[in-house]
């Protein structure tokens, strides 16, 4: 049985080949936008929200009541519903035979 299957191979082997140390080159790329003095001022100007004082209280949340359950059709919706539609006359009326 050795005979008829033949071996199964080594695994290969991987050397690992790492870069030479160097440092990252940082590069620039277009122009750095000009910096605005008074955009900084008005950052620092927006008004703080008023905190409440110690004596009041938070708002209360107002709880809405749940609505009415969703109306899900069984099986026995269906197969009235059904019903009903085969039960309606196929011809029309106005046809009239000849």
């Amino acid at each position: 049985m050795n005979t008829e299957l033949p071996k199964i191979p080594a695994p290969p082997e991987v050397e690992e080949v790492n870069p030479p140390e160097q440092e990252m080159l940082r590069v620039v790329i277009g122009k750095m936008k000009p910096i605005d003095k008074d955009a900084k001022d008005k950052k620092k100007k927006q008004a703080k929200k008023a905190q409440p004082k110690k004596g009041d209280e938070k708002p209360k949340v107002i709880k809405w009541e749940d609505g009415p359950p969703k109306y899900i059709k069984t099986t026995y919706h269906h197969i009235t519903e059904a019903t009903q539609k085969l039960s309606e006359n196929i011809f029309p009326v106005n046809i009239r035979g000849d």
